[in-house]
């Protein structure tokens, strides 16, 4: 791969970062990796890693966030069940349990989204 200008070979390492630090290579990893194979490091590796951390953090948020929309999507479904069933005051064995724990796990799913826009941190990589 060559380049034309050096601000292009800068762009195209700030680009290896940002993916180093999106599939969660430790801090220590990637400054070692500048260091050796690039030969950045000191404020120049540090710059280029909070601008990989700051991305990093936005496309946790922004995961978070989808995964909020679709859980409180999801919670409506059999919310509407259950609170049909309680205006009613019937309640059947299999569809009102079958709908608490639907309910339960896209409220749990709709809190590990929040905490994820909240805090900017996931265990693992974006993606998980």
């Amino acid at each position: 791969m060559s380049f034309s200008t050096s601000a292009e070979k800068i762009q195209a390492i700030q680009d290896q970062v940002n993916a180093k630090i999106h599939w969660d290579a430790s801090v220590d990893e990637v400054l070692d990796w500048l260091e050796e194979k690039h030969g950045i490091e000191g404020d120049g590796a540090e710059a280029m890693l909070r601008v990989a951390q700051a991305k990093r953090q936005n496309s946790i948020r922004e995961r978070g966030l989808y995964l909020m929309i679709l859980c409180g999507i999801a919670m409506a479904i059999p919310g509407t069940f259950l609170v049909m069933e309680w205006m009613a005051g019937r309640f059947y064995l299999f569809r009102t349990v079958l709908c608490m724990i639907l309910f339960g796990f896209c409220f749990l799913g709709f809190l590990r989204g929040l905490a994820r826009v909240l805090s900017g941190k996931t265990a693992g990589t974006v993606d998980l």
